[in-house]
Formats: structure tokens, C-alpha cells, sequence
């Protein structure tokens, strides 16, 4: 478990994920200055549960990789347990942050909402391209066990990224 998610992985997600909100903040209270338009009084609410929202969908997709990744390997260990724990904890903030939002004057598809959906579709396909690099890179050196987890990867964050374009682009890959 500490070879999937050690020290150097969670620096770098925190380094990447903190600053994340004040960018998005700063950047549309910046937008509306120069559209010159009245500033939005929940805009702050608004970036803070979008954020929330964000990391929680990480938590759980992060969660689905290590469960798929344990039972790729065939037995019930750390990887499915701790995945396991990570859909829990991330279902229950993600639904936990949908209840907020319902009770808040927060509702319909927003600037923010954009944004961080924009956001969301980046980090899923960042993760889908490493996933997609690392599997090819395990096929070619012939090794299962290096294939494993970038497959798990992929299982998860490919659909993901197909699902989240969809949505933010509003096209369907099944009309007619």
C-alpha cells in the first residue's frame, strides 16, 4: 500500500489540489472585474462546495482504482480494504456536499460549475493518458503484474473521461 500511494504521490496531489480553489476564485472574481459585471455574492460558496465536490469525486474514483487493483490480484488484502475505505469516505462527502448544496440558493449550472467541471475532465484525463502510457509500457516488457494497476486505471478514469466530456461539451455518444 505504501509503494500506491506513499509520501511523494500525496506531495504531490496536495501541492497540486490546495491551491486549486484560491486559483479558481481569484481567477472569476478577476473575470467578472473586467467584464465589468456585479460580483456574484455566493461566488465564494459556490467555489468552495464545487472544490469540495471535486475532491470528493477523486477519493471515490481513487477508491475504485485500488479496489479493481486488489482484486486484480486476485485476493482481498490492503489494496481492496483501503479502496474500499476510500469509496465510503468519498461517497458519503460527495453525497454529503450534494445535501448542501440543495439547501442553498445554489442551484442550475453556474461559471463555477463550468469551471470545475472543466477541472474535473482534466485531472480524469491526465490520469486516463499516465494510465494508458503505463499499461502499453507493461504490455510491451511483458509483465502482468506491471499491468495491473494501470489497467484498474483505466477501467475507471477512461469511461470517467468519456462520461465527463459528454457533459461538459453536451454531446451523447448514443443519439441518433
Amino acid at each position: 500500500m505504501t509503494s500506491l500511494i506513499g509520501l511523494p504521490f500525496i506531495m504531490m496531489f496536495l501541492y497540486g489540489i490546495i491551491p486549486l480553489a484560491p486559483a479558481v476564485y481569484l481567477f472569476l472574481k478577476w473575470r467578472s472585474y473586467r467584464d465589468e459585471e456585479p460580483g456574484d455574492p455566493s461566488l465564494g460558496m459556490k467555489v468552495i462546495l464545487s472544490y469540495f465536490r471535486l475532491i470528493a469525486l477523486h477519493v471515490l474514483l481513487l477508491g475504485l482504482v485500488l479496489t479493481i487493483y486488489g482484486a486484480l490480484q486476485g485476493r482481498y488484502g490492503n489494496e481492496m480494504r483501503s479502496g474500499l475505505g476510500l469509496i465510503l469516505g468519498g461517497g458519503v462527502l460527495y453525497v454529503l456536499q450534494l445535501l448542501v448544496r440543495t439547501r442553498t440558493s445554489l442551484t442550475g449550472v453556474s461559471q463555477v460549475e463550468r469551471l470545475f467541471r472543466a477541472v474535473n475532465l482534466l485531472i480524469a484525463g491526465l490520469v486516463a493518458n499516465a494510465a494508458v502510457i503505463a499499461f502499453f509500457i507493461g504490455v510491451l516488457a511483458g509483465e502482468w503484474s506491471q499491468m495491473r494497476l494501470p489497467l484498474a486505471a483505466l477501467v475507471v478514469y477512461g469511461p470517467i473521461c468519456v462520461l465527463m466530456a459528454s457533459a461538459y461539451w453536451g454531446f451523447s455518444l448514443f443519439k441518433k
